[in-house]
């Protein structure tokens, strides 16, 4: 029977009912024409799930005239008969390749070692799904659709899922789609301009009308103007997982034709997604071959023959061969650069004398084929040229030149180690020569099923290869390997990628990972035991079309061509509007409450300390220096701090009770004692000054006491114990004070005690309740996170603010930007997200934070909100030095980077496919 509907939904109508009609409206209306009903059909049951059983024919009649299976996963459809009939009629009557997963909620994990769902975590699939999936099955992730505070199908995230979707169910291909899509909302903008125009013709009789029409005019052209840039910035994030430099293009220009909340939040999320890109070079021609270094230098070669190394960005062409550069290859330290040609013998090599090319003697080189590979020893005293199948010649650096060392009847990828040579075929397999003769030290016979896409390590240690179709790759070792006996369990070591069908792979030096590329993403493995639990693979998305035979991986660095550009990966960035230096971060106690971050007027410098009082660090941000306070004359640290002026802080001294205001290069000056009215064996939680000499400083001890001392002449003008009843013996989550001192909150993960909010002047208790989490702004307004929802209290008007959507996670505490416009929430499990509280809880973007049980980063805003800190404490799971994080928070800052990776301008073609408008005159990124 021809199928009637394009697609059929399964869900839990107590789960996901509304998610499943914004899916079939979406499905169905993306990439619509004007003049149609929808672009697609989509089968839904609208009809109560009762126990009737005449149910059942409509639903199998949906079932056999669908040409899709959607699932809609979440842990009531997993327990649906409903659904595991449908699922269970699909597996028997059609194929498991025509169903598309999509996360509702709850967890959706693959266990690679069985070939199946994780069952026992994976809490959103239906059991009937089990073995009918012969590798992980690739899924949409829908789950933050219900959210509280969630935007739903306005979300830009929406389209995006819609766009996955809508392209796999109409089989076309997904940029084409989302193009016709751009194109199809032009249409409509462009009718309803029309309309408007003939409208105002109409009405033109009346002056009064006429207005009207103008106004309703400029209205309609508005909302389509702002329309148009919300579906840009759609579409940009669409994009942002293959072509990421296309996609920061679009999302530029989206800000530019409206700023608002999201085309920002598009515009931050690309700049930091795949933080790992460091940037993009735009070379001129197409790029056919690459090589990097340790620290991250590039050569590449061209179609061309140009060969060019490239600096921070900065190119230097080196040399020029005949026709295509089909490799290149340099030293450890780029001193020594090789290239060969792809047709004619034509080998190159530079060594940085003089910057002139050197020639290389192969007149002894007697292959019928043209060289076509070329690999440097990591010292550049040796060069090996393979054809790739019949001949390998040797070079050896002297101090005249290049010598032949001599020729090997072998062919293929190329490792030059220590005192060896490796050549590896996958028809042929592999062998280890002597660099001295090219006598055959080891060699192997090639493994059945071996496919031709084989690689080599820069030291020759290592090769790999797609030994079986999946998503393992084996490696085996040239030193120790089983020689020829070694097959199908010979293996040494396996790398996990997430793709089966790689299209590039590639090994670091020593062979320790694998990179493994397809168009639109690198993943990076570690290479590990074959018994050993595989690890998830690092994800580079965003790196374009692939240009086969142009992926190189060496240190921390990678870098591959795509078209006439080169991209360069760099596994320590921690984000293209981002900095990272290491700096003494205090661990947090998790006992005693989270570190305490303060920044000073200026935002210049940070001051951190730890309660447990093991150490207080002052850090320069300019300079990126850090200072250690000394103890106290009492042999101890102090603990708790703030800025009492630009330059200095004051801290508590647990030893006298009282607090000391520190000056000079290494915070060792005491240059005035505070005394306090504290018991002995109280410890001051925060500290509140209002950066004058003469102004006043307040603190809050762990005894639940607060108060205010006048630093004029060291007498207390505010005493309070209000708090003190609700100190249950322990730290609180957050002891605060106002930045004006005139009130302090308390907020306790225990429930008995909750957030008791206090007015130091009149002792009163202005509100109490349990909460998600409180912050203070720049203003002194208690921000309150409750439920999915944030409230402002304002103790100089005594009221409070209408409830707005505002999720929050309870640890760390939130942190609020100055204006109090921006929480940022989270980071205990690996991601912080910056949520726009003025733009209704829109999610601005998520950031991956480095993080391990109990050692949390904590975050503060610079004064004007510009910037967003992020200490990172010591994680000894990671074995990762402490460090400290600026974050770029400015629109100007994100256009920046976005120009900077794009490496390149938006072309009047892809404004003419993305806009629809005629191109502006000045397309440059950077205008």
């Amino acid at each position: 029977m021809a199928a009637r509907f394009d697609a059929f939904i399964s869900y839990s109508r107590a789960a996901s009912s509304t998610l499943a009609a914004e899916l079939r409206n979406g499905i169905e209306r993306f990439a619509k024409p004007w003049y149609r009903l929808r672009s697609s059909r989509v089968f839904l049951d609208d009809a109560s799930m009762s126990a009737n059983t005449g149910l059942w024919s409509t639903i199998e009649r949906g079932l056999t005239e669908s040409d899709w299976f959607i699932l809609l996963c979440s842990p009531r459809s997993a327990a649906s008969q409903y659904v595991t009939n449908e699922i269970a009629w699909w597996l028997e009557h059609k194929s498991s390749d025509r169903i598309l997963l999509v996360l509702d909620e709850g967890e959706m994990l693959w266990d690679a070692k069985a070939g199946d769902f994780d069952w026992p975590r994976a809490s959103a699939v239906n059991r009937a799904l089990s073995k009918a999936f012969a590798e992980e099955p690739r899924w949409v992730d829908l789950s933050w659709f219900e959210q509280d505070g969630s935007l739903r199908s306005a979300d830009p995230r929406f389209t995006e899922r819609v766009a996955d979707l809508a392209s796999a169910v109409r089989g076309i291909e997904r940029d084409e789609l989302v193009g016709e899509n751009v194109r199809e909302r032009r249409r409509a903008i462009r009718l309803l301009r029309g309309g408007v125009i003939a409208l105002s013709g109409l009405l033109i009789a009346s002056l009064a009308a006429t207005a009207i029409a103008v106004v309703n005019g400029n209205a309609a052209a508005e909302q389509a103007r702002i329309a148009q840039a919300r579906q840009l910035a759609a579409q940009a994030i669409a994009l942002g997982s293959t072509d990421l430099r296309l996609a920061s293009l679009l999302a530029t220009e989206a800000v530019r034709m409206n700023d608002d909340a999201q085309t920002e939040a598009a515009l931050f999320q690309l700049q930091n997604a795949s933080p790992f890109l460091e940037r993009s070079l735009d070379v001129g021609a197409e790029v056919t071959s690459t090589a990097i270094t340790a620290d991250g230098e590039v050569v590449l070669g061209d179609a061309g023959g140009t060969v060019s190394t490239w600096t921070d960005g900065e190119r230097t062409d080196l040399m020029h061969i005949s026709g295509r550069v089909s490799s290149v290859a340099v030293s450890d330290d780029g001193s020594v650069v090789a290239a060969v040609s792809a047709l004619g013998r034509e080998i190159a090599v530079w060594t940085g004398s003089g910057g002139e090319p050197l020639p290389v003697d192969s007149t002894a080189w007697t292959s019928d084929l043209p060289g076509s590979t070329v690999a440097v020893s990591a010292d550049g005293m040796y060069l090996a040229v393979s054809d790739y199948s019949n001949w390998t010649a040797l070079f050896h650096r002297t101090g005249n030149g290049w010598q032949l060392v001599g020729n090997a009847a072998e062919g293929g990828a190329l490792g030059v180690g220590a005192d060896a040579l490796t050549v590896f075929q996958s028809a042929a397999g592999w062998v280890l020569l002597s660099l001295t003769d090219l006598a055959v030290l080891d060699s192997g016979e090639p493994v059945t099923g071996m496919t031709a896409n084989v690689t080599v390590s820069a030291d020759g240690s290592t090769l790999a290869g797609p030994y079986q179709q999946g998503i393992n790759f084996a490696l085996w070792k040239t030193h120790g390997s089983a020689g020829p006996a070694y097959g199908a369990e010979g293996y040494d070591q396996v790398a996990t990628s997430a793709i089966a069908g790689a299209l590039d792979l590639v090994l670091d030096e020593d062979g320790s990972r694998l990179a493994t590329q397809t168009d639109g993403a690198i993943y990076v493995s570690q290479a590990r035991d074959p018994s050993s639990p595989p690890e998830p693979p690092i994800v580079l998305d965003g790196a374009g079309r692939i240009a086969p035979e142009t992926l190189s991986f060496r240190g921390e660095h990678l870098v591959n061509g795509s078209g006439d550009s080169a991209l360069v990966w760099d596994l320590t960035h921690p984000g293209r509007i981002t900095t990272e230096f290491p700096a003494p971060v205090p661990e947090p106690c998790t006992a005693c409450g989270e570190q305490l971050v303060r920044i000073n007027a200026s935002g210049t410098r940070l001051a951190m300390t730890d309660l447990t009082g093991f150490s207080t660090v002052v850090t320069d941000l300019r300079s990126q220096k850090s200072v250690t306070v000394p103890a106290t004359e009492g042999g101890t640290s102090y603990v708790a701090a703030s800025w009492f002026d630009e330059n200095r802080i004051v801290v508590s001294d647990p030893d006298q009770v009282a607090l000391q205001v520190l000056s000079g290069p290494d915070y060792s000056t005491v240059d005035l004692t505070i005394p306090l009215d504290l018991p002995p064996d109280a410890r001051v939680l925060a500290i509140r000054a209002d950066g004058t000499e003469t102004g006043r400083v307040t603190v809050f001890a762990d005894n639940g006491h607060v108060e205010t001392v006048d630093l004029a002449d060291g007498a207390v003008v505010v005493a309070s114990d209000a708090l003190a009843a609700a100190m249950s013996g322990s730290a609180p989550a957050v002891a605060d004070i106002a930045p004006d001192q005139s009130t302090a909150v308390l907020w306790d993960y225990d429930p008995q005690v909750g957030m008791k909010y206090v007015d130091l002047a009149t002792d009163r208790v202005l509100a109490e309740s349990v909460v998600d989490g409180v912050a203070y702004d720049g203003s002194s307004r208690l921000h309150i996170f409750v439920g999915g929802s944030e409230t402002v209290l304002d103790p100089k008007t005594g009221s409070a603010s209408a409830t707005r959507p505002a999720e929050v996670e309870s640890i760390p505490p939130p942190v609020l930007s100055p204006d109090g416009s921006i929480v940022v929430s989270g980071g205990q499990t690996g991601v912080v997200t910056l949520i726009d509280i003025a733009a209704r809880g829109t999610v601005v973007g998520r950031i991956a934070i480095p993080t391990q049980d109990g050692q949390s980063a904590i975050s503060v805003f610079s004064p004007d909100g510009d910037q967003l800190i992020t200490t990172v404490p010591y994680l000894y799971s990671q074995d990762r030095a402490p460090s400290i994080r600026i974050m770029d928070l400015t629109v100007p800052g994100w256009i920046a980077a976005s120009c900077a990776v794009a490496g390149r301008d938006l072309t009047p073609a892809e404004w003419q496919v993305y806009v629809g408008t005629t191109p502006p005159g000045d397309l440059r990124c950077d205008r």
